[in-house]
Parts: structure tokens; sequence; C-alpha cells
């Protein structure tokens, strides 16, 4: 026995298989705990409205503001932005947060005043941005309050934060139930339109990436004709040239244009989740 464990704390290689094994079985795990938790509604509701789009953008990245805010002007549409302290500038110069995309500029302060003046949203995403699931009940409080701390001291006033969004998406029931006792509205990234009987509580998205395609799109705005719902679009950066999670101002324009033709009403979330709760 002692042989055995001598040559294990020898082998630095099998150490690292093992945590690889360790952390790919986590993961695992995590992504079927995901599927399974909305079986579990925190904040059940039913769509009996006409059909809705909503427009989102997580990490707050500053082309999503700079050039992605301006294509939804431009349509009349507002967005809502889902912001987490530990992208502020000040925090990137000291630390490199779990999620960050290489070669991302995220948003200066500027920014997020001009986003609180405009009638644009803000939504929390965590101080730090790392998936609620791994956090214990504690930490993801302390992480809400420290993001609205943060964004108190920016702006100089108390917001009511009333939508949230899942880092990567990821929560379970316990987390799922926190979130929903603290906020209006929880996004997670599960593909999908919200009607019938949906969960406030984790609203199901579909991502503007580099998989998205105006064919996707046009699939979509044809099932809320013929069955109602609420489609939440949500994206990243928006750059000639973005990353994997982001999309380019041509196709965000596309998407806009095909959604200013189909008619449908267009609000932040905020807005929309509200209607459910009235």
């Amino acid at each position: 026995m002692l042989k055995s464990a001598t040559l294990h704390n020898r082998c630095p290689h099998r150490r690292h298989l093992d945590i690889r094994r360790l952390t790919n079985q986590r993961s695992l795990l995590e992504r079927i705990e995901q599927r399974l938790t909305p079986y579990w509604p925190a904040r059940p509701v039913r769509f009996n409205r006409s059909p809705l789009v909503s427009f989102t953008f997580d990490d707050f990245c500053h082309s999503a503001w700079s050039t992605g805010a301006p294509i939804l002007d431009a349509a009349g549409f507002r967005g809502t932005y889902y912001a987490a302290s530990t992208f502020a500038p000040n925090n990137l110069a000291d630390t490199t947060p779990f999620g960050t995309v290489d070669g991302i500029r995220y948003y200066d302060l500027d920014d997020l005043v001009e986003l609180h003046r405009s009638d644009h949203e803000i939504g929390c995403h965590t101080a730090g941005h790392r998936r609620v699931s791994r956090l214990s009940s504690a930490e993801l409080t302390d992480s809400l309050d420290t993001n609205a701390r943060f964004l108190h001291e920016v702006l100089g006033e108390r917001l009511r934060l009333d939508s949230f969004a899942y880092p990567q998406g990821f929560a379970n029931a316990r987390t799922k139930r926190l979130c929903a006792a603290r906020f209006q509205s929880c996004r997670g990234t599960l593909a999908g339109i919200n009607s019938g009987w949906f969960d406030l509580a984790q609203l199901k998205a579909v991502a503007l990436n580099e998989r998205f395609a105006i064919a996707d799109l046009q699939r979509y705005l044809d099932q809320l004709s013929r069955r109602g719902g609420w489609l939440i679009l949500f994206g990243h950066e928006v750059e000639p040239e973005p990353s994997k999670w982001g999309c380019t101002p041509k196709l965000l324009s596309a998407v806009v244009d095909a959604v200013a033709r189909s008619g449908f009403e267009v609000d932040t979330v905020g807005r929309v989740a509200a209607s459910f709760r009235a």
C-alpha cells in the first residue's frame, strides 16, 4: 500500500490525469444538472400576450454598447446589458476573471454611466462571473451584494436590479431559488422560446454567435407567429472579427431588421418580465 502511494506521488503525469478526469466529471454533472433544473420551476408564469422579442448582451463588452446599442437605437429597440464588476477596468488590471475572452475589450466606466442614462437596462451578472452552481449560498449572496455595491459606487445611486443572467448559463435548483427570490427574472442559455407555462427564474434564450444564421432567426420568428411566446436573443461583443461568443455588426443589423419587419413588440427583459407579474 505504501509502495503504491509512493509511486503515485512520484508520477505528476498521473496526478494531472486524475485532476483532469475529476474536472471533466464535474463539468458533465453540471451540464446534466443544467438540463434537469428547468423541470423544477421557481417562478412559473403563463404566456398570455402577443409575441415579444428581447435583445440582451452578457458581460457588457465595450462593442456591445458602442456598436450594438446604436444598431438597436436606429430601430427604436432597447436592450438589456448584464454587467459583472469583475470586468471593470480596475479589476481587469489586477486579475483575469473566469470566462474572460482574450482580445475582447470590456466596458469602460463611462459606458456604464451612459447606459444608466439611456433607456436601455442594466442587469446583474454577479460580481465574479463564476458559475453560480459552484458557489455556496453565502458566496452567491455576497457576489450579488458586491455587484450591487459596485454599481452604486459608480453611478452614485442605488439601482433596482430586476434582471439577472446566470454566468455561462449554469444554475441548479438551490441557486435558482435564491436568485428567483432576489430578481424579477433570471435568464439562462438553454435555447428556445418562452411560451405556454415558462419559468421567469430560468428564461430560455438564443445565442447570437458565430453559429447563428438568419435562417435560424426566421424559424424562431415563424414559430412566434404560429404559437406566440417571448424570444430572447443574447450576444457578447459586436465586432467585425468577433470571438466564437460574439457576432458581427452586419449580423446584428440583419437580425434587428428582420425583427423590425416582423412587427413584434421589442423591449428590455425587465419591462417584459414586469408585465407577467402585474
